[in-house]
């Protein structure tokens, strides 16, 4: 049979402790911080917009945009990096944030070429005469920029629902799509619907979809792993 406790006041105080202990390892940080990862962020977005620089440049640069008056350059350059803002924003949110769900992957990969091609189409709405055919120079423009943004993009594809991988894909080169759409406004001004739709709607459209083989190749195989 056990003795009784010799010391009851005692034993009550080293419980006391030992809970205080408790409380105390609850409160502290279970690991260390992790490193900042904002260098390298803007590391690879400073490459890819060098490179898509570039690639804007090697196609005659600015001048391609001569004929637009500076309303409409205002008004499409504003809207297209906004768009671009937003999408990256939501789509890449913080790790301790809800990933962004089914619909909204869907909305953004679908949304962008739309909306996209309804600011070209709005913002070019009053230029008298209309601009140069260039629709097969912004598929060049598109198809040569549009790899950058999306492997700078593509490091921070775990935050998304790696469930869905063909959406995620899509939603990944959704936001490079939009950041290419900021990239055509300078080196190929479009003005009318046909030249809207083939130049830059197809193309981003074509964008997203890219990013969506992807994501179900390789996220996809990420996400057995």
């Amino acid at each position: 049979m056990r003795p009784p406790d010799r010391d009851p006041l005692h034993a009550c105080q080293g419980s006391a402790a030992l809970e205080l202990r408790v409380l105390g390892l609850a409160q502290s940080p279970v690991s260390p911080p992790r490193p900042s990862r904002l260098g390298p962020l803007l590391l690879r977005a400073a490459l890819a917009a060098a490179a898509m620089a570039a690639v804007v440049q090697a196609f005659g640069g600015p001048a391609l945009a001569a004929g637009r008056t500076a309303v409409s350059a205002a008004c499409v350059l504003a809207g297209a990096a906004s768009l671009a803002v937003a999408v990256t924003g939501f789509t890449l949110r913080s790790r301790g944030a809800r990933p962004p769900a089914r619909r909204e992957l869907l909305g953004i990969a679908v949304g962008v070429p739309l909306v996209a091609g309804a600011l070209a189409l709005a913002c070019h709405a009053s230029l008298a005469g209309g601009l140069p055919e260039v629709g097969l120079r912004c598929l060049a423009v598109t198809a040569l920029s549009a790899p950058w943004p999306f492997l700078a993009l593509l490091s921070l594809g775990r935050r998304l629902d790696l469930r869905q991988p063909a959406l995620a894909g899509a939603a990944i080169g959704a936001t490079a799509a939009a950041w290419v759409a900021v990239t055509l406004e300078v080196a190929c001004p479009l003005s009318t619907p046909v030249q809207i739709l083939v130049g830059r709607v197809l193309p981003l459209a074509a964008v997203s979809l890219a990013g969506a083989a992807y994501g179900r190749r390789r996220l996809g195989l990420r996400r057995v792993k």
